[in-house]
């Protein structure tokens, strides 16, 4: 790629601490230390660029500068041009005390967001310089290193990524290059869509992305969405690689991404920052990350990432309008999965005599079908050996109450369009090159002032139906209108299929106690049926108290319900009534001053040990003890109570 963006020229800037003697402007403390121009508003620019400080928990450790990370950043100055600032760390400042920084500015008429990130590491950025050297500098160009380029992007999401560099530089550090390839390239895909998503924002829209990861795992990403996504969608991108979280970086306004880096002991996100400042892209912590990146890809993000993975990078005009058509799938949303899935089976003969098992679930090779050791939770999940997922969704009158948070949505409809998007996923996950695979048994039963099945199944005895009838019969598909960005990085509204299984209910009582004893029948005639199969996973989703009866009993009776893999799990959410943090998987009762509260913390099952570290992986601060419970969920508790609910496989592996 060429060095558009570049500029021979250019004013350049030192700020670090000085003492008056090396200071531009005779300044002791941090100050411009030397500069290539004497123009008094240049100079309080460049003074005024926020200062670098370290991540708040290396604040303690004092690291050597190479340990620390680095920032890059491409701003736009107020008097026109772009602002190119390289902030390194120094373990002390002009008069000896600990922990300084060098900034080495750039003021440039203009340079592209590619050219500015493929300077990172460059050796021409400046990270020190003595005292008594001169204060005058000459014009500057913009630096261009290897570091980050074309090769080093597709080195990255090949099987052989870039080796480790010094920590302040390094693009692929350890925790990802042990990741397997596809691992890689699902990072750079999320990516895409948090800049897209970024870029059909209205104009002047004060939301951001934030990235938390390596400053310089946040340069390699950005390299990739500015060289593989449409240029009218980031020609005009502003960053920042790395910026202290812990100083209010949510008012952080000079960039439109923001990289975030807490330490070398990962630590995440918070949940708050991406719901009301705008999206973001945890690379330590997933399910940190806004829920638009949580789920499956746009399907025409897979040929940009494929233009990268095999550096022909001729194909990338088509594969950017491969991207501009793919929004919508027509009525046959299914058949585009099965025939991705034959088109993967033809590049691969091989895979016609791979095992009858979702293969993203790992199996047990030649294990036999016998009894295992309940509470293993590890059972194969395939079509002889299905897993089951049966919802209990709450319709009382309540239901049809604002949810808050939602734009006035009700808490029915939101809850109903989670369940309709987990159900999709279930389905894509199951389509094949033969069709959609029974992997699945699903269920939901509706409970108001009566009980009913949904999904087409019946009470008592057929609540539960094949994964493969939801793919050939759901209610309608809705056309729903999202934003996206033609292939020239115009926003344009862009209608896509919605496919629906359940409408949401609301009126009258709540009849919780009747719902769980039907659920228990339901799940023991599963447990009779495939009593080799992993335990079935009933989810319960309620704003409030039964008005049965003690419903305790009945969920005791569904727990004891076991396969030979383990017993039935039970797991509950509460939602919220107010505007509070949910409260995700709690080890005890003791703080909840809620009836409801406590009332389902004692129904709900312990977490299996898989589903605990699942938890933990997310960030969550699970402890010994925990249960399957969410309390006061806000519509984004609702997906990540979904998300991490089903994960029924081994070590974590979503099944959807």
């Amino acid at each position: 790629m060429s060095g558009a963006g570049r500029s021979i020229g250019a004013e350049q800037f030192y700020v670090t601490h000085c003492v008056p003697a090396d200071s531009v402007r005779r300044e002791a403390g941090y100050s411009v230390r030397a500069s290539s121009t004497t123009a008094s508003g240049l100079l309080d620019e460049a003074f005024h660029y926020p200062p670098y400080e370290l991540p708040f928990d290396m604040w303690r450790d004092r690291p050597e500068p190479g340990a620390a990370p680095r920032r890059l950043a491409r701003t736009v100055s107020p008097r026109g041009g772009v602002w190119v600032a390289h902030s390194a760390y120094l373990a002390k400042d002009s008069v000896g005390r600990d922990r300084s920084f060098f900034s080495h500015l750039m003021l440039l008429p203009a340079a592209s967001p590619a050219a500015v990130l493929r300077s990172w590491g460059a050796p021409e950025w400046t990270v020190r310089y003595p005292s008594g050297e001169s204060k005058a500098l000459p014009a500057a160009t913009l630096p261009d290193d290897d570091l980050v380029c074309d090769a080093s992007l597709t080195a990255f999401l090949g099987d052989r990524p870039p080796w480790p560099t010094a920590p302040c530089v390094d693009v692929c550090p350890l925790r990802l290059r042990v990741l397997p390839a596809s691992s890689r390239r699902d990072l750079l895909a999320r990516a895409l869509h948090a800049v897209q998503l970024l870029a059909a924002e209205k104009p002047g829209s004060r939301k951001r992305l934030f990235i938390h990861a390596e400053p310089g795992v946040v340069a390699l990403l950005l390299y990739g969405c500015v060289r593989l996504l449409p240029p009218e969608m980031t020609d005009d991108l502003t960053f920042s690689t790395f910026e202290p979280y812990h100083r209010d970086i949510r008012n952080y306004r000079l960039a439109r991404v923001v990289g975030t880096y807490l330490g070398p002991n990962g630590g995440s996100l918070e949940p708050e920052l991406g719901a009301k400042q705008g999206i973001t892209l945890d690379t330590f912590t997933h399910g940190r990350s806004s829920t638009e990146l949580s789920g499956i890809m746009p399907t025409g993000l897979t040929g940009l990432v494929n233009v990268a993975v095999t550096g022909h990078w001729e194909g990338l005009a088509e594969a950017r309008r491969a991207l501009a058509e793919a929004g919508d799938e027509g009525d046959d949303w299914i058949q585009n999965e099965v025939a991705r899935a034959r088109a993967e089976l033809q590049a691969n003969p091989a895979l016609a005599g791979a095992p009858d098992s979702d293969p993203a679930l790992p199996t047990s090779a030649g294990a036999p079908a016998i009894r295992r050791a309940v509470g293993s939770y590890d059972a194969q999940i395939s079509r002889a050996n299905p897993a089951c997922l049966l919802f209990l969704i709450d319709q009382s009158g309540s239901m049809a109450d604002p949810f808050i948070g939602a734009g006035g949505t009700s808490k029915a409809a939101t809850v109903a369009d989670a369940v309709n998007r987990l159900l999709q996923n279930v389905v894509l996950r199951s389509a094949k090159a033969d069709g959609v695979r029974d992997y699945f048994r699903v269920g939901v039963i509706g409970y108001g002032t009566t009980v009913k099945a949904g999904l087409g199944g019946t009470t008592p005895f057929n609540v539960l139906v094949p994964v493969s009838r939801l793919g050939e019969r759901p209610l309608r598909v809705d056309a729903r209108v999202k934003k996206v960005l033609d292939a020239h990085g115009r926003v344009t509204e862009q209608k896509v299929k919605f496919p629906v299984w359940y409408d949401p209910v609301s009126g009258g009582q709540t009849a919780m106690c009747e719902a769980l004893r039907v659920a228990g029948l339901a799940v023991k005639g599963f447990v009779d049926e495939f009593p080799n199969s992993y335990p079935p996973i009933v989810l319960n989703l309620t704003d409030g108290l039964p008005s049965d009866g003690n419903p305790q009993e009945a969920a005791r009776a569904i727990r004891t319900i076991s396969t030979a893999d383990g017993n039935v799990l039970l797991f509950n959410l509460l939602i919220s009534k107010v505007p509070v943090t949910p409260a995700y998987f709690p080890a005890d009762e003791a703080s909840f001053p809620e009836t409801e509260a406590k009332l389902l913390f004692r129904m709900s099952s312990a977490l299996p040990p898989k589903l605990w570290a699942a938890a933990r992986n997310e960030g969550h601060a699970v402890k010994p003890g925990a249960r399957g419970v969410v309390l006061n969920a806000d519509p984004t508790a609702i997906v990540r109570f979904l998300d991490i609910g089903t994960r029924v496989s081994p070590g974590g592996n979503r099944p959807v």
